[in-house]
């Protein structure tokens, strides 16, 4: 009877240079796209602004702006999540762990 050996093959070379490029490209992108989402909507925000005076104004801004981070927040880690996935499913280093 032969005993299988199961070989774990080696990560590939500047995985961490190439993790934090990517890192950093992403970064950039999603800088560009919530300063365009600002910038198109910026008359809507605009008129809001004149329209609400006093503490309400800033407390609806404030409500606002945590519910679009969470929202981005979670589109951001969904995609992170689909790149990560495309990324490695099909690498040696990870085939046999399925």
């Amino acid at each position: 009877m032969r005993a299988s050996h199961v070989s774990t093959p080696n990560l590939p070379r500047q995985r961490v240079r190439n993790a934090l490029l990517i890192g950093a490209i992403a970064g950039i992108f999603c800088i560009a796209q919530s300063l365009a989402i600002t910038l198109a909507n910026a008359s809507t925000y605009n008129a809001s602004t004149t329209t609400t005076a006093g503490s309400g104004g800033v407390v609806g801004g404030l409500l606002v702006s945590l519910i679009f981070l969470l929202v981005w927040g979670i589109i951001g880690g969904l995609a992170s999540l689909l790149g990560a996935w495309l990324a490695t499913r099909k690498h040696p280093y990870y085939i046999g762990y399925q």
